[in-house]
C-alpha cells in the first residue's frame, strides 16, 4: 500500500510539472509586444513586453499615483511561468537578490496566457486585460495600448 501512495505522489507530481511547462510558445504571444496603459491599484499602470528571444520575454512595469512613481517591476515570461521582483520609486529590491515572486505557467491560447495566480487576455487589438490574484483578493488592470 505504502509503494502505491508513494507512486501516486510521484506520478501527480510529474503530471503537474507536466503541465506547467508544456504548451508554452513564447513566440505565441507576440500580441503582449508593445506598450501598454491603464488604471489599477487605485492609480495609473504602464506596461512593456519585449519580443520574444529564446523563448523568453521580459518587460516592465511602472505604477504611479498622483503623478508620483509608487513601485517598478522587472518580468519575465518563460516556460517555468511569469517571474518578477519588485522596486521603489528609489529602486530599491523588495525581494532578497535571489528571491523572486513566479507565478507557474498553466496554459495558452491565440489570445490569452494563464499562469497560477496571473491572466493576461488580448480584449481585442488595442485593450489588454490583467487578472492578478493578491492576499487581500483579485486585482484587474484593463490596458489600452499605447503607440
Amino acid at each position: 500500500m505504502r509503494k502505491l501512495l508513494i507512486f501516486t505522489y510521484l506520478l501527480m507530481t510529474w503530471a503537474g510539472y507536466a503541465q506547467t511547462t508544456s504548451g508554452f510558445d513564447a513566440n505565441k504571444l507576440d500580441w503582449l509586444v508593445g506598450s501598454w496603459e491603464g488604471e489599477g491599484l487605485d492609480g495609473l499602470n504602464y506596461e512593456s513586453w519585449s519580443t520574444p528571444v529564446d523563448g523568453v520575454m521580459i518587460g516592465m512595469f511602472r505604477h504611479t499615483k498622483n503623478d508620483k512613481i509608487i513601485f517598478y517591476e522587472f518580468c519575465r515570461i518563460s516556460k517555468v511561468g511569469l517571474q518578477l521582483k519588485h522596486f521603489n520609486s528609489d529602486f530599491n529590491g523588495w525581494e532578497e537578490k535571489n528571491e523572486m515572486i513566479t507565478f507557474p505557467f498553466l496554459f495558452m491560447s491565440d489570445v490569452k496566457v494563464v499562469f497560477d495566480g496571473l491572466e493576461m487576455e488580448l480584449v481585442n487589438e488595442s485593450e489588454l486585460k490583467i487578472i492578478v490574484q493578491l492576499e487581500d483578493g483579485e486585482t484587474t488592470f484593463n490596458y489600452k495600448r499605447k503607440n
